[in-house]
């Protein structure tokens, strides 16, 4: 076919292409294209949007630009320069680029506006920036920021700060090539974070950071304490600098610390760091913290120099630049025991002693300053006590007397002269003799046991025969005392009888049961 037909809406506008070049436009309303055998493409353009929608714009612009300015609104955007363009109801304000052409439909009503924009530059121009923030949407590289009433917004190209934002909406031009960002931070927080940047900042634009912040500084022997609404917020550290916001959204005010005054924390600051919650801030960093319970001691080192001993209490100190240490001494009588300990007594034989010491630390800093591992030297002088003692002696001499072996041990311990200690007393809890020598000492004592039962079986046996024999005599002389001892006998064979028939009464009984024979005169 030689033609072909359109039909359009009221909102539409079509461009035809013969054999890749414009030929025409074409608006709302039915419509006949005649092509005679060209190659003829029709594209259709909804008129929400004034920006061209064809492939083809760019070449048309360049190769038939007399003939694209008949239906359309050419803007140019010279090199160096990015070119703003905004309808205020038709088109997204959006940037053309340095060196680009671009095309869109021309608007029933209004104007499409412009605004050159050099290629470093992220400020629009007040007016500009106004209109834009009227605008539902943009195109980037155009970004929409809004700032609260506790931030700050700071944007800085190629690390140099270049402007802080407070309270308020803005419109920036984040061109691709000037390297920008945007940093937002918490105004209610009276010191910004990262005090380096800032210092940079300074160099290469002091007025702007004068403007905005104050540098504090502590000296070397200094530590100052910043409150925000007269709670403590945080420290700087000696030797260094913190940059404060001048407009900060929250009051604060700056305490400073003399360290050469000593290190402990004042009463009155310890209030203001517990109610601060100081141990989960950053101000733990530079609290050092520790409790002495009673019946101990405190020993605190600063930069490894021993300070005077502490009693029980609660201490806090500042550590900032400084090498804090404290060990927490017990007063209380404590015990150190050896286990086990292997030895060979007198006569040879191998042992294993189990022995306790009781001792006291009168002198804490003595005791320490004289050892590097206090209880481990205590461990060994006991030790080589056991051995002095248990090796001068014969095994019958160690199971003999316990007692004097824990006397002499006592007295060997307390020869030795601790210093910064008291020993109570020492002894040998438990002497284990090896398996060959426990069984042979078991066959001694139950041989000794039998013997011992032998000897008491004996004796009880010839007691009780001269005990039987003293009876006879007793019922020889006395036959009145051998009636009762055969009336006894009677009841106890009457006892295993169940029935009896007696004849004759009772003496019939009597003298027919038992019969005996009395001894001739």
């Amino acid at each position: 076919m030689f033609f072909s037909k359109l039909k359009l809406l009221p909102n539409e506008r079509a461009i035809i292409v013969f054999d890749g070049s414009l030929h025409g436009i074409r608006g709302s309303g039915k419509h006949t294209v005649w092509h005679l055998g060209k190659k003829c493409e029709t594209i259709v353009n909804k008129m929400d949007s004034l920006a061209v929608q064809w492939n083809g714009a760019a070449a048309c612009l360049r190769f038939q630009r007399a003939k694209a300015d008949q239906f359309w609104q050419i803007i140019d955007s010279p090199i160096g320069t990015d070119t703003l363009v905004w309808h205020d109801r038709y088109l997204t304000p959006q940037i053309i680029p340095s060196g680009e052409s671009r095309a869109f439909w021309k608007p029933e009503s209004g104007e499409i506006h412009t605004c050159p924009l050099p290629q470093d530059a992220f400020r629009l121009p007040e007016n500009v920036e106004a209109a834009l923030l009227q605008q539902p949407k943009l195109q980037a590289p155009l970004k929409k920021y809004t700032v609260s009433a506790d931030e700050k917004m700071l944007v800085s190209v190629r690390g140099e700060l270049q402007a802080v934002f407070g309270t308020g909406e803005y419109v920036l031009h984040l061109s691709a090539g000037n390297d920008m960002k945007v940093l937002f931070a918490n105004s209610r927080q009276p010191v910004f974070d990262d005090a380096a940047a800032v210092q940079v900042w300074a160099k290469n634009n002091p007025a702007l950071v004068a403007e905005h912040f104050e540098c504090v500084e502590a000296g070397a022997d200094e530590l100052k304490l910043y409150f925000v609404g007269g709670k403590l917020a945080g420290y700087i550290a000696p030797d260094t600098c913190a940059y404060f916001w001048k407009q900060a959204a929250a009051p604060y005010a700056v305490q400073t610390v003399d360290l050469k005054n000593g290190l402990r924390i004042d009463a009155d600051t310890q209030a203001k760091l517990k109610a601060a919650d100081f141990w989960r801030s950053s101000l733990a960093d530079i609290v050092y913290f520790f409790q002495v319970p009673a019946q101990h001691q405190g020993l605190l080192y600063i930069n490894q120099e021993l300070q005077p001993v502490l009693p029980a209490g609660e201490y806090y100190y500042w550590s900032a630049n400084r090498e804090l240490h404290a060990e927490i001494i017990d007063l209380r009588p404590q015990t150190c025991e050896i286990s086990g300990q292997e030895l060979l007594s007198e006569d040879k034989v191998t042992l294993r002693v189990n022995a306790v010491c009781n001792y006291r630390v009168t002198d804490a800093p003595l005791w320490l300053a004289q050892h590097r591992e206090p209880e481990q030297y205590l461990y060994r002088e006991l030790q080589f006590a056991i051995r002095a003692v248990v090796g001068g002696k014969t095994m019958d001499q160690l199971l003999a007397d316990k007692q004097a072996i824990d006397a002499e041990l006592s007295a060997a311990m307390r020869a030795k002269n601790l210093r910064g200690i008291e020993i109570s007393d020492a002894g040998v809890k438990d002497i284990i003799l090896p398996g060959e020598i426990r069984s042979i000492l078991t066959r001694v004592v139950e041989a000794e046991k039998s013997a011992l039962a032998n000897n008491i079986r004996r004796r009880e046996e010839t007691a009780s025969t001269r005990s039987l024999l003293n009876t006879a005599r007793v019922m020889e002389e006395n036959p009145v005392a051998l009636r009762l001892k055969e009336l006894e006998t009677l009841e106890k064979v009457t006892e295993k009888i169940d029935k009896i028939s007696v004849y004759g009464g009772l003496d019939g009984v009597l003298n027919g049961l038992i019969n005996i024979n009395t001894p001739k005169q």
